[in-house]
């Protein structure tokens, strides 16, 4: 009775399979939950791929428990629970990579509106902790500090374009966009920048012992 079931349940999975792909989903859905109710795993799990694949990710998952509860080492069922980690791990990424955009934006938009024409920084500054010296050449500033920490700033108005590389405690190049808020302060907003709480925006202002004015 076992095999007649095994194979009852393999029958009716495969005929969900074929309607799904001949443009029946919903025939085929019935299928397969006949297919489950006679023991199917890998049913199951063709159901959490449906889900998944329409972005319902609580029934993508309630699939994936049912799939376990009739065979937790089927390798479809396996296949779809890294599928559903996979895609929950890019779309995190995906909407990060989408917030970071939105501050962009909104640093772009609030330069324009200001309307004003920023300057560089020259002298002594305070970035994060770090000490700095700016020196400007033509539409350029660039400053080094400690813990091999440098800063170029480039005048694009009405933006300043930035690059900072930290050697010392990071191994890549950020870039991004520095917004000056007042005579004595900087914005800075870098792509990809590990944001400790800071969200990926630090501030720049000029040091309160030795910084000479612009």
């Amino acid at each position: 009775m076992r095999d007649a079931g095994q194979a009852s349940s393999v029958a009716l999975n495969n005929l969900g399979v074929e309607l799904s792909t001949i443009g029946a989903p919903i025939q085929g859905n019935a299928m397969y939950l006949e297919a489950i109710a006679a023991g199917s795993a890998l049913a199951a799990a063709n159901l959490a791929f449906g889900a998944l694949s329409s972005g319902d990710l609580p029934k993508a998952q309630e699939w994936l428990e049912r799939g376990r509860l009739l065979d937790e080492s089927q390798p479809n069922l396996l296949a779809a629970q890294s599928a559903v980690q996979d895609r929950q791990d890019a779309e995190k990424q995906i909407k990060a990579q989408a917030i970071a955009q939105g501050r962009e934006v909104q640093f772009v938009m609030r330069a324009v509106d200001l309307g004003q024409t920023p300057s560089l920084p020259t002298g002594d500054w305070q970035w994060i902790g770090d000490r700095l010296t700016f020196i400007q050449d033509g539409n350029t500033s660039l400053a080094e500090g400690a813990n091999e920490l440098s800063i170029l700033m480039t005048l694009e108005p009405p933006l300043i374009k930035v690059k900072v590389t930290k050697g010392k405690y990071f191994s890549k190049t950020y870039t991004g966009i520095a917004l000056q808020t007042g005579p004595d302060a900087y914005k800075l907003w870098l792509r990809d920048w590990p944001t400790d709480g800071r969200s990926g925006v630090g501030e720049l202002h000029r040091d309160p012992v030795t910084g000479t004015r612009i």
